[in-house]
Protein backbone atom coordinates (compact mmCIF):
# COMPACT_ATOMS: atom_id res chain seq x y z
CA UNK A 1 0.00 0.00 0.00
CA UNK A 2 0.89 3.33 -0.80
CA UNK A 3 0.60 6.35 1.21
CA UNK A 4 0.48 9.86 0.35
CA UNK A 5 2.27 12.76 2.24
CA UNK A 6 -0.87 15.42 3.16
CA UNK A 7 0.96 17.69 0.35
CA UNK A 8 0.95 17.97 -3.27
CA UNK A 9 3.20 19.78 -5.85
CA UNK A 10 1.10 19.87 -8.66
CA UNK A 11 2.05 22.75 -11.46
CA UNK A 12 -0.44 24.96 -12.03
CA UNK A 13 -0.48 26.94 -15.85
CA UNK A 14 -0.49 30.67 -14.63
CA UNK A 15 1.30 33.67 -15.83
CA UNK A 16 4.50 34.61 -14.43
CA UNK A 17 4.01 36.58 -11.05
CA UNK A 18 6.13 39.29 -9.41
CA UNK A 19 8.21 38.24 -6.10
CA UNK A 20 10.20 36.07 -5.08
CA UNK A 21 10.62 32.22 -6.41
CA UNK A 22 11.69 29.46 -4.28
CA UNK A 23 13.10 26.16 -5.43
CA UNK A 24 11.32 23.38 -6.49
CA UNK A 25 12.46 20.67 -3.80
CA UNK A 26 13.65 17.35 -5.93
CA UNK A 27 11.35 14.69 -4.30
CA UNK A 28 11.71 11.07 -4.89
CA UNK A 29 9.27 9.08 -7.25
CA UNK A 30 6.60 7.24 -5.65
CA UNK A 31 6.02 3.81 -5.86
CA UNK A 32 2.56 2.85 -7.42
CA UNK A 33 0.23 0.06 -7.81
CA UNK A 34 0.33 0.81 -11.30
CA UNK A 35 4.01 1.11 -11.43
CA UNK A 36 4.10 -2.68 -9.86
CA UNK A 37 1.86 -4.24 -12.41
CA UNK A 38 3.87 -6.79 -14.93
CA UNK A 39 3.26 -8.23 -18.59
CA UNK A 40 3.13 -6.14 -21.09
CA UNK A 41 -1.15 -6.19 -21.09
CA UNK A 42 -1.00 -4.09 -18.28
CA UNK A 43 0.69 -1.65 -20.05
CA UNK A 44 -1.47 -1.72 -22.84
CA UNK A 45 -4.37 -0.92 -20.94
CA UNK A 46 -2.59 1.61 -19.41
CA UNK A 47 -1.58 3.14 -22.99
CA UNK A 48 -5.01 2.78 -24.33
CA UNK A 49 -6.38 4.82 -21.03
CA UNK A 50 -3.72 7.39 -21.89
CA UNK A 51 -4.77 7.41 -25.29
CA UNK A 52 -8.58 7.71 -24.77
CA UNK A 53 -8.60 10.17 -21.65
CA UNK A 54 -6.56 12.81 -23.76
CA UNK A 55 -8.64 12.54 -26.64
CA UNK A 56 -11.85 13.16 -24.21
CA UNK A 57 -10.54 16.08 -22.40
CA UNK A 58 -8.27 17.31 -25.39
CA UNK A 59 -8.12 20.89 -24.95
CA UNK A 60 -10.27 22.09 -21.72
CA UNK A 61 -7.90 20.51 -19.33
CA UNK A 62 -8.18 23.19 -16.80
CA UNK A 63 -11.82 23.99 -17.53
CA UNK A 64 -12.42 20.61 -16.52
CA UNK A 65 -10.42 21.28 -13.14
CA UNK A 66 -12.71 24.19 -12.41
CA UNK A 67 -16.08 22.69 -13.54
CA UNK A 68 -14.77 19.21 -11.84
CA UNK A 69 -17.54 16.73 -10.40
CA UNK A 70 -17.54 15.15 -6.84
CA UNK A 71 -15.01 12.73 -8.00
CA UNK A 72 -12.03 15.12 -7.82
CA UNK A 73 -13.85 16.91 -4.60
CA UNK A 74 -11.64 17.18 -1.24
CA UNK A 75 -13.66 14.10 -0.24
CA UNK A 76 -13.23 12.68 -3.65
CA UNK A 77 -11.98 8.67 -3.81
CA UNK A 78 -9.42 8.42 -6.15
CA UNK A 79 -10.35 7.57 -9.78
CA UNK A 80 -8.90 4.18 -11.10
CA UNK A 81 -8.72 5.22 -14.68
CA UNK A 82 -5.85 7.59 -15.67
CA UNK A 83 -2.60 7.39 -17.19
CA UNK A 84 0.59 6.47 -15.38
CA UNK A 85 2.03 9.89 -14.39
CA UNK A 86 -1.39 10.85 -13.52
CA UNK A 87 -2.17 7.61 -11.50
CA UNK A 88 1.13 8.05 -9.09
CA UNK A 89 -0.10 11.69 -8.30
CA UNK A 90 -3.53 10.73 -6.95
CA UNK A 91 -2.40 7.85 -5.36
CA UNK A 92 0.30 10.18 -3.24
CA UNK A 93 -1.32 13.07 -3.42
CA UNK A 94 -3.79 14.55 -0.81
CA UNK A 95 -5.77 15.99 -3.64
CA UNK A 96 -7.08 14.18 -6.83
CA UNK A 97 -4.85 15.60 -9.28
CA UNK A 98 -6.20 17.96 -12.34
CA UNK A 99 -7.09 15.88 -15.77
CA UNK A 100 -3.53 14.50 -17.48
CA UNK A 101 -1.96 17.09 -19.42
CA UNK A 102 0.33 17.08 -22.04
CA UNK A 103 2.30 19.76 -24.62
CA UNK A 104 -0.47 19.47 -27.27
CA UNK A 105 -4.03 19.92 -24.84
CA UNK A 106 -3.24 23.66 -23.52
CA UNK A 107 -6.62 25.26 -23.10
CA UNK A 108 -7.20 27.31 -25.91
CA UNK A 109 -6.93 31.33 -24.61
CA UNK A 110 -3.79 32.54 -24.68
CA UNK A 111 -2.10 34.42 -22.39
CA UNK A 112 -2.34 37.60 -24.65
CA UNK A 113 -6.10 37.51 -23.97
CA UNK A 114 -5.91 36.79 -20.14
CA UNK A 115 -3.32 39.62 -19.80
CA UNK A 116 -6.13 41.76 -22.00
CA UNK A 117 -8.91 40.69 -19.34
CA UNK A 118 -6.93 41.33 -16.17
CA UNK A 119 -5.37 44.85 -17.24
CA UNK A 120 -8.89 46.25 -18.03
CA UNK A 121 -10.58 48.11 -15.56
CA UNK A 122 -12.88 46.00 -14.20
CA UNK A 123 -15.06 48.89 -12.98
CA UNK A 124 -15.58 49.62 -16.61
CA UNK A 125 -13.45 53.40 -16.43
CA UNK A 126 -11.23 51.44 -19.50
CA UNK A 127 -13.68 51.66 -22.83
CA UNK A 128 -12.23 51.15 -26.41
CA UNK A 129 -13.48 51.02 -29.73
CA UNK A 130 -14.71 47.22 -30.41
CA UNK A 131 -13.74 45.66 -33.36
CA UNK A 132 -15.61 42.15 -34.79
CA UNK A 133 -19.18 41.26 -33.66
CA UNK A 134 -21.11 42.21 -30.15
CA UNK A 135 -23.69 40.38 -29.41
CA UNK A 136 -26.78 42.06 -27.20
CA UNK A 137 -26.57 40.07 -23.42
CA UNK A 138 -29.20 37.49 -24.65
CA UNK A 139 -27.14 36.09 -27.77
CA UNK A 140 -24.08 36.31 -25.52
CA UNK A 141 -25.23 33.80 -22.58
CA UNK A 142 -26.74 31.82 -25.88
CA UNK A 143 -23.44 31.12 -26.57
CA UNK A 144 -21.99 30.31 -23.27
CA UNK A 145 -25.53 27.67 -22.82
CA UNK A 146 -23.90 26.23 -26.03
CA UNK A 147 -20.41 25.51 -24.81
CA UNK A 148 -21.26 24.11 -21.52
CA UNK A 149 -23.85 21.72 -23.37
CA UNK A 150 -21.14 20.80 -25.71
CA UNK A 151 -18.71 20.37 -22.41
CA UNK A 152 -21.53 18.06 -20.87
CA UNK A 153 -21.92 15.99 -23.91
CA UNK A 154 -18.11 15.33 -23.97
CA UNK A 155 -18.30 14.68 -20.56
CA UNK A 156 -20.92 12.15 -20.91
CA UNK A 157 -18.93 10.50 -23.51
CA UNK A 158 -16.33 10.32 -21.29
CA UNK A 159 -18.10 8.34 -18.50
CA UNK A 160 -18.88 6.17 -21.92
CA UNK A 161 -15.38 5.43 -22.69
CA UNK A 162 -14.36 4.56 -19.43
CA UNK A 163 -17.25 1.79 -19.18
CA UNK A 164 -16.52 0.31 -22.60
CA UNK A 165 -12.72 0.57 -21.38
CA UNK A 166 -13.85 -2.02 -19.04
CA UNK A 167 -15.99 -4.01 -20.61
CA UNK A 168 -12.65 -4.81 -23.10
CA UNK A 169 -15.26 -3.70 -26.00
CA UNK A 170 -12.61 -2.55 -29.21
CA UNK A 171 -14.91 -2.04 -31.39
CA UNK A 172 -17.03 0.09 -29.18
CA UNK A 173 -13.79 1.86 -27.91
CA UNK A 174 -12.91 3.27 -31.35
CA UNK A 175 -16.17 4.28 -32.28
CA UNK A 176 -16.13 6.42 -29.40
CA UNK A 177 -12.78 7.42 -29.97
CA UNK A 178 -13.98 8.89 -33.27
CA UNK A 179 -16.94 10.32 -31.51
CA UNK A 180 -14.21 12.05 -28.88
CA UNK A 181 -12.07 13.68 -31.73
CA UNK A 182 -15.51 15.20 -33.29
CA UNK A 183 -16.93 16.93 -29.82
CA UNK A 184 -13.02 18.06 -29.32
CA UNK A 185 -13.14 20.04 -32.40
CA UNK A 186 -16.83 20.92 -31.86
CA UNK A 187 -16.11 22.50 -28.39
CA UNK A 188 -12.66 24.06 -29.56
CA UNK A 189 -15.15 25.79 -32.03
CA UNK A 190 -17.20 27.14 -29.95
CA UNK A 191 -14.73 27.97 -27.26
CA UNK A 192 -12.72 30.15 -29.40
CA UNK A 193 -16.07 32.34 -30.87
CA UNK A 194 -17.18 32.52 -27.43
CA UNK A 195 -13.67 34.22 -26.37
CA UNK A 196 -13.83 36.52 -29.05
CA UNK A 197 -17.05 37.97 -28.59
CA UNK A 198 -17.16 38.07 -24.84
CA UNK A 199 -13.93 39.97 -24.89
CA UNK A 200 -15.49 42.11 -27.82
CA UNK A 201 -18.56 42.80 -25.67
CA UNK A 202 -16.69 43.70 -22.39
CA UNK A 203 -14.65 46.53 -24.31
CA UNK A 204 -17.42 47.72 -25.00
CA UNK A 205 -19.65 47.56 -21.97
CA UNK A 206 -17.97 45.83 -19.35
CA UNK A 207 -20.59 47.16 -16.56
CA UNK A 208 -22.94 44.57 -17.71
CA UNK A 209 -23.79 41.96 -15.27
CA UNK A 210 -23.97 39.16 -17.85
CA UNK A 211 -20.76 40.64 -18.92
CA UNK A 212 -19.09 40.35 -15.61
CA UNK A 213 -20.90 37.16 -14.52
CA UNK A 214 -19.32 35.51 -17.94
CA UNK A 215 -16.16 37.34 -17.20
CA UNK A 216 -15.63 35.57 -13.99
CA UNK A 217 -16.09 32.14 -15.73
CA UNK A 218 -13.86 32.80 -18.43
CA UNK A 219 -11.20 33.78 -15.76
CA UNK A 220 -11.95 30.71 -13.63
CA UNK A 221 -11.36 29.07 -16.84
CA UNK A 222 -8.03 29.89 -17.63
CA UNK A 223 -6.78 28.97 -13.77
CA UNK A 224 -8.04 32.99 -12.49
CA UNK A 225 -7.50 32.61 -8.35
CA UNK A 226 -10.55 33.33 -6.04
CA UNK A 227 -8.78 37.10 -5.60
CA UNK A 228 -9.30 37.13 -9.65
CA UNK A 229 -12.53 36.04 -10.35
CA UNK A 230 -15.12 36.44 -7.01
CA UNK A 231 -14.81 40.26 -8.26
CA UNK A 232 -16.77 39.53 -11.35
CA UNK A 233 -19.05 36.91 -9.91
CA UNK A 234 -19.86 39.30 -6.56
CA UNK A 235 -20.80 42.30 -8.69
CA UNK A 236 -23.11 40.38 -11.17
CA UNK A 237 -24.94 39.17 -8.17
CA UNK A 238 -25.54 42.64 -6.62
CA UNK A 239 -26.55 44.04 -10.14
CA UNK A 240 -29.79 41.54 -9.80
CA UNK A 241 -28.17 38.71 -11.74
CA UNK A 242 -29.68 35.60 -10.73
CA UNK A 243 -28.51 32.40 -12.80
CA UNK A 244 -28.22 29.22 -10.82
CA UNK A 245 -24.57 28.40 -12.79
CA UNK A 246 -23.46 31.73 -11.81
CA UNK A 247 -24.19 31.57 -7.78
CA UNK A 248 -22.81 27.84 -7.93
CA UNK A 249 -19.21 29.60 -9.44
CA UNK A 250 -19.63 32.00 -6.65
CA UNK A 251 -19.90 29.53 -4.26
CA UNK A 252 -17.25 28.01 -5.36
CA UNK A 253 -14.68 30.55 -5.61
CA UNK A 254 -15.81 31.24 -2.20
CA UNK A 255 -14.93 27.61 -1.05
CA UNK A 256 -11.66 28.15 -3.00
CA UNK A 257 -10.40 31.03 -0.90
CA UNK A 258 -11.69 29.66 2.79
CA UNK A 259 -15.04 31.28 2.99
CA UNK A 260 -16.62 28.23 4.06
CA UNK A 261 -19.75 29.36 5.64
CA UNK A 262 -20.38 32.53 2.84
CA UNK A 263 -20.22 29.81 0.42
CA UNK A 264 -22.25 27.03 2.03
CA UNK A 265 -25.15 29.85 1.68
CA UNK A 266 -24.62 30.97 -1.65
CA UNK A 267 -24.32 27.23 -2.94
CA UNK A 268 -27.55 26.37 -1.42
CA UNK A 269 -29.41 29.23 -3.02
CA UNK A 270 -27.88 27.81 -6.41
CA UNK A 271 -28.93 24.30 -5.24
CA UNK A 272 -32.57 26.07 -4.60
CA UNK A 273 -33.54 27.86 -8.29
CA UNK A 274 -32.10 24.56 -9.79
CA UNK A 275 -32.37 21.37 -7.68
CA UNK A 276 -31.60 18.85 -10.27
CA UNK A 277 -28.61 20.96 -11.70
CA UNK A 278 -25.73 18.58 -11.85
CA UNK A 279 -23.28 21.69 -11.47
CA UNK A 280 -25.41 23.06 -9.05
CA UNK A 281 -25.51 20.13 -7.24
CA UNK A 282 -21.92 18.81 -7.23
CA UNK A 283 -20.92 22.48 -6.12
CA UNK A 284 -23.56 22.10 -3.01
CA UNK A 285 -22.48 18.84 -2.54
CA UNK A 286 -18.35 19.58 -2.34
CA UNK A 287 -18.80 22.51 -0.55
CA UNK A 288 -22.18 20.79 2.42
CA UNK A 289 -19.65 18.02 2.77
CA UNK A 290 -16.43 20.29 3.66
CA UNK A 291 -19.18 22.12 5.82
CA UNK A 292 -20.20 18.83 7.46
CA UNK A 293 -23.43 19.14 6.23
CA UNK A 294 -24.05 15.63 5.97
CA UNK A 295 -27.44 14.73 6.82
CA UNK A 296 -28.69 17.95 4.82
CA UNK A 297 -27.09 16.59 1.72
CA UNK A 298 -28.88 13.66 2.03
CA UNK A 299 -32.30 15.40 2.97
CA UNK A 300 -31.57 17.46 -0.03
CA UNK A 301 -31.02 14.29 -1.93
CA UNK A 302 -34.66 13.43 -1.03
CA UNK A 303 -36.37 16.58 -1.96
CA UNK A 304 -34.37 17.36 -5.07
CA UNK A 305 -35.07 13.05 -6.46
CA UNK A 306 -38.37 12.44 -4.56
CA UNK A 307 -39.71 8.45 -5.05
CA UNK A 308 -40.28 7.56 -7.65
CA UNK A 309 -37.94 9.54 -9.64
CA UNK A 310 -34.93 7.88 -9.99
CA UNK A 311 -31.61 9.77 -8.91
CA UNK A 312 -29.50 9.93 -11.89
CA UNK A 313 -26.09 7.92 -11.85
CA UNK A 314 -23.81 11.45 -10.85
CA UNK A 315 -25.76 11.73 -7.35
CA UNK A 316 -24.61 8.30 -6.42
CA UNK A 317 -21.30 8.83 -5.15
CA UNK A 318 -22.33 12.07 -3.02
CA UNK A 319 -25.12 10.43 -1.69
CA UNK A 320 -22.97 7.18 -0.82
CA UNK A 321 -19.91 9.94 0.94
CA UNK A 322 -22.65 11.85 2.82
CA UNK A 323 -23.85 8.53 3.96
CA UNK A 324 -20.24 7.25 5.27
CA UNK A 325 -19.74 10.45 6.77
CA UNK A 326 -22.94 11.23 8.66
CA UNK A 327 -22.18 7.78 10.24
CA UNK A 328 -18.70 8.63 11.14
CA UNK A 329 -19.46 12.20 12.67
CA UNK A 330 -22.47 10.50 14.63
CA UNK A 331 -19.99 8.64 16.68
CA UNK A 332 -17.70 10.98 16.42
CA UNK A 333 -19.63 13.64 17.87
CA UNK A 334 -20.88 11.35 21.06
CA UNK A 335 -16.79 10.46 22.07
CA UNK A 336 -16.29 14.20 21.95
CA UNK A 337 -19.41 14.76 24.20
CA UNK A 338 -17.89 12.60 26.51
CA UNK A 339 -15.18 14.66 26.62
CA UNK A 340 -16.32 17.48 26.87
CA UNK A 341 -18.10 16.39 30.01
CA UNK A 342 -14.49 14.72 31.33
CA UNK A 343 -12.56 18.32 30.36
CA UNK A 344 -9.37 17.02 31.09
CA UNK A 345 -7.82 16.38 27.71
CA UNK A 346 -4.44 17.99 27.02
CA UNK A 347 -4.48 21.27 25.41
CA UNK A 348 -1.75 23.53 23.39
CA UNK A 349 -2.46 27.38 22.09
CA UNK A 350 -0.47 28.60 19.07
CA UNK A 351 0.60 31.70 18.87
CA UNK A 352 0.29 32.66 14.99
CA UNK A 353 1.32 35.29 13.19
CA UNK A 354 -0.48 36.18 9.37
CA UNK A 355 1.53 37.68 6.74
CA UNK A 356 2.14 38.36 3.16
CA UNK A 357 4.70 39.88 0.56
CA UNK A 358 4.19 43.77 0.66
CA UNK A 359 3.36 44.99 -2.68
CA UNK A 360 4.83 48.13 -4.34
CA UNK A 361 3.17 50.97 -5.78
CA UNK A 362 2.79 49.40 -9.34
CA UNK A 363 1.17 46.43 -7.39
CA UNK A 364 3.99 44.03 -7.52
CA UNK A 365 5.29 41.43 -4.94
CA UNK A 366 8.62 42.82 -3.53
CA UNK A 367 10.80 40.64 -0.85
CA UNK A 368 9.61 42.55 2.18
CA UNK A 369 7.46 40.78 4.68
CA UNK A 370 4.33 42.65 6.06
CA UNK A 371 2.44 41.64 8.89
CA UNK A 372 -0.95 41.52 8.97
CA UNK A 373 -2.24 40.19 12.51
CA UNK A 374 -1.78 38.19 15.33
CA UNK A 375 -4.12 35.19 15.99
CA UNK A 376 -3.99 32.08 18.37
CA UNK A 377 -5.38 28.56 17.88
CA UNK A 378 -6.41 25.96 20.57
CA UNK A 379 -5.46 22.46 20.18
CA UNK A 380 -7.19 19.55 22.40
CA UNK A 381 -5.27 16.33 21.72
CA UNK A 382 -6.37 12.36 21.77
CA UNK A 383 -4.07 11.21 24.23
CA UNK A 384 -6.11 8.32 24.70
CA UNK A 385 -5.98 7.37 20.99
CA UNK A 386 -2.56 8.96 20.39
CA UNK A 387 -0.99 8.82 22.99
CA UNK A 388 2.79 8.57 21.72
CA UNK A 389 1.96 11.15 19.23
CA UNK A 390 0.55 13.11 21.42
CA UNK A 391 3.98 12.67 23.84
CA UNK A 392 5.97 13.55 20.93
CA UNK A 393 4.38 16.61 20.22
CA UNK A 394 4.40 17.96 23.99
CA UNK A 395 7.84 17.52 23.78
CA UNK A 396 8.13 19.76 20.82
CA UNK A 397 5.73 22.25 22.66
CA UNK A 398 7.34 22.22 25.81
CA UNK A 399 11.64 22.66 24.30
CA UNK A 400 10.58 25.24 21.78
CA UNK A 401 11.01 23.05 18.98
CA UNK A 402 8.00 24.64 17.09
CA UNK A 403 8.68 28.20 17.84
CA UNK A 404 9.63 30.54 15.26
CA UNK A 405 8.82 28.16 12.59
CA UNK A 406 6.15 28.88 9.65
CA UNK A 407 2.70 26.99 7.99
CA UNK A 408 4.83 26.21 4.74
CA UNK A 409 1.58 24.73 2.79
CA UNK A 410 -1.66 26.25 2.70
CA UNK A 411 -3.66 24.52 0.67
CA UNK A 412 -7.08 26.66 -0.30
CA UNK A 413 -10.14 24.55 1.39
CA UNK A 414 -7.58 21.39 2.07
CA UNK A 415 -5.21 21.72 4.97
CA UNK A 416 -2.39 24.01 6.09
CA UNK A 417 0.72 22.22 6.90
CA UNK A 418 3.71 23.33 9.74
CA UNK A 419 6.55 21.77 11.86
CA UNK A 420 9.16 21.61 10.15
CA UNK A 421 12.62 23.60 11.60
CA UNK A 422 13.89 23.77 8.14
CA UNK A 423 11.49 26.54 7.71
CA UNK A 424 13.87 29.07 9.95
CA UNK A 425 16.16 29.43 7.54
CA UNK A 426 16.08 31.43 4.10
CA UNK A 427 16.32 28.61 1.56
CA UNK A 428 12.75 27.70 0.94
CA UNK A 429 14.08 24.58 -1.08
CA UNK A 430 14.34 22.60 2.06
CA UNK A 431 10.75 23.48 3.40
CA UNK A 432 8.86 19.77 4.04
CA UNK A 433 12.48 18.14 4.31
CA UNK A 434 13.33 19.00 7.73
CA UNK A 435 12.33 16.73 11.22
CA UNK A 436 14.24 16.12 14.75
CA UNK A 437 16.34 13.52 13.29
CA UNK A 438 14.25 10.65 14.44
CA UNK A 439 11.27 9.04 13.35
CA UNK A 440 7.89 7.72 15.84
CA UNK A 441 5.81 4.65 15.94
CA UNK A 442 2.37 5.25 13.56
CA UNK A 443 -0.85 5.00 15.53
CA UNK A 444 -3.38 5.64 12.49
CA UNK A 445 -4.04 1.27 12.89
CA UNK A 446 -5.10 1.45 16.34
CA UNK A 447 -8.78 0.26 16.63
CA UNK A 448 -10.16 3.21 18.42
CA UNK A 449 -8.13 5.58 16.06
CA UNK A 450 -9.92 8.96 15.39
CA UNK A 451 -10.98 9.98 11.89
CA UNK A 452 -10.37 12.77 9.88
CA UNK A 453 -12.85 15.87 9.83
CA UNK A 454 -12.77 19.81 9.64
CA UNK A 455 -9.72 20.94 11.79
CA UNK A 456 -8.53 17.44 12.38
CA UNK A 457 -5.25 17.21 13.14
CA UNK A 458 -3.02 14.92 11.84
CA UNK A 459 0.85 13.57 11.61
CA UNK A 460 2.82 14.08 8.14
CA UNK A 461 4.08 11.12 7.07
CA UNK A 462 5.87 10.10 3.70
CA UNK A 463 4.83 5.92 4.26
CA UNK A 464 4.85 3.85 7.54
CA UNK A 465 7.10 4.51 10.21
CA UNK A 466 8.33 8.15 8.36
CA UNK A 467 6.45 10.79 11.50
CA UNK A 468 8.55 12.86 12.83
CA UNK A 469 7.81 16.72 13.82
CA UNK A 470 5.78 17.77 10.85
CA UNK A 471 1.92 17.87 11.44
CA UNK A 472 -0.94 19.62 9.45
CA UNK A 473 -5.03 20.61 10.01
CA UNK A 474 -7.44 19.50 7.42
CA UNK A 475 -9.84 22.58 6.71
CA UNK A 476 -12.50 19.79 5.31
CA UNK A 477 -13.21 16.48 6.12
CA UNK A 478 -11.19 13.98 4.33
CA UNK A 479 -11.97 9.97 4.42
CA UNK A 480 -8.85 9.02 2.42
CA UNK A 481 -6.69 10.10 4.87
CA UNK A 482 -7.94 7.69 7.35
CA UNK A 483 -5.87 4.85 8.04
CA UNK A 484 -2.70 6.64 6.49
CA UNK A 485 -2.25 9.25 8.90
CA UNK A 486 -2.23 9.73 12.65
CA UNK A 487 -5.19 11.81 14.22
CA UNK A 488 -3.96 13.42 17.62
CA UNK A 489 -6.14 16.05 18.40
CA UNK A 490 -8.60 19.07 16.70
CA UNK A 491 -8.71 22.13 17.00
CA UNK A 492 -10.65 23.61 19.87
CA UNK A 493 -11.00 27.43 19.15
CA UNK A 494 -9.91 29.56 16.62
CA UNK A 495 -10.85 27.41 13.04
CA UNK A 496 -11.25 30.96 11.67
CA UNK A 497 -7.46 31.62 12.53
CA UNK A 498 -6.79 28.37 10.55
CA UNK A 499 -8.56 29.14 7.76
CA UNK A 500 -6.92 32.34 7.18
CA UNK A 501 -2.93 30.78 7.46
CA UNK A 502 -1.76 32.66 4.33
CA UNK A 503 -4.77 31.73 2.41
CA UNK A 504 -3.74 29.91 -0.44
CA UNK A 505 -0.43 29.03 -1.41
CA UNK A 506 3.28 28.83 -0.40
CA UNK A 507 4.45 28.74 -3.88
CA UNK A 508 4.01 28.04 -7.72
CA UNK A 509 4.49 24.46 -7.66
CA UNK A 510 2.10 24.08 -4.53
CA UNK A 511 -1.67 24.38 -3.63
CA UNK A 512 -4.15 24.73 -6.39
CA UNK A 513 -3.14 28.04 -7.67
CA UNK A 514 0.38 29.08 -7.27
CA UNK A 515 0.67 32.66 -5.27
CA UNK A 516 3.75 33.17 -3.47
CA UNK A 517 3.51 33.79 -0.03
CA UNK A 518 5.96 33.72 2.42
CA UNK A 519 4.14 31.64 4.99
CA UNK A 520 2.25 32.73 8.41
CA UNK A 521 4.56 32.22 11.45
CA UNK A 522 4.51 29.80 14.59
CA UNK A 523 5.42 32.44 17.08
CA UNK A 524 5.00 30.64 20.10
CA UNK A 525 3.08 27.08 21.27
CA UNK A 526 2.52 26.96 24.68
CA UNK A 527 1.01 23.98 26.98
CA UNK A 528 -1.97 24.56 28.40
CA UNK A 529 -2.80 21.82 30.24
CA UNK A 530 -1.43 18.04 30.45
CA UNK A 531 -1.57 14.64 32.47
CA UNK A 532 0.80 14.49 35.67
CA UNK A 533 2.54 11.41 34.04
CA UNK A 534 6.32 11.95 32.15
CA UNK A 535 6.12 12.77 28.28
CA UNK A 536 8.63 10.54 26.80
CA UNK A 537 9.45 10.44 23.34
CA UNK A 538 9.09 6.85 22.27
CA UNK A 539 10.82 6.69 18.85
CA UNK A 540 11.37 3.86 15.81
CA UNK A 541 14.49 1.74 16.10
CA UNK A 542 15.46 2.01 12.21
CA UNK A 543 18.01 5.11 11.18
CA UNK A 544 15.94 8.13 9.19
CA UNK A 545 17.07 11.56 7.69
CA UNK A 546 14.10 12.85 8.86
Amino acid sequence: MVYPPPMSKQPHRRRNRAGPRPKRAKEPEPVTPLQSQSGSAAADRCNTAIVIVLIIIGSAAIWTRMHRSESSSPTAQISPITNVTAAAKLVTNTEPAPPPSSSSNQPPISDNFLDGFLTLAPDGNAKAAATGTIHNNEMLETRYQEMLAAFEERRDLEDQMMRSLKQSDSTQTELLQMRGRELNERFNTLLSKFEGELKNARTARPDAAIIQWLTGELLQYVGGEPAETLPYFERAVKAGLQRPHLLASLARARFEANQFTNSLAVARQALALAPTNRYAWETYGRIALGNEQFDDVLRRLEQSFPPPVSRPAWTVSTAERAARLATAWRAESTQREAERAVNNLPRVRLLVRHRHYARDAQGSATSRIEITGDETIELELFEDQAPLTVANFIHFVESGFYDGTSFFVAEAATHVRAGDPNTRNNDPSDDSEGGPGYTIPDEFDRPDARPFFRGTIGMVNTGPGTAGSQFFITLVPFEQFNGHFTVFGRVASGQAAVDAITIGRTSPEQGHFGRLIPGDLLVRAQVLRKWSHPYLVTRNSAPTNQ
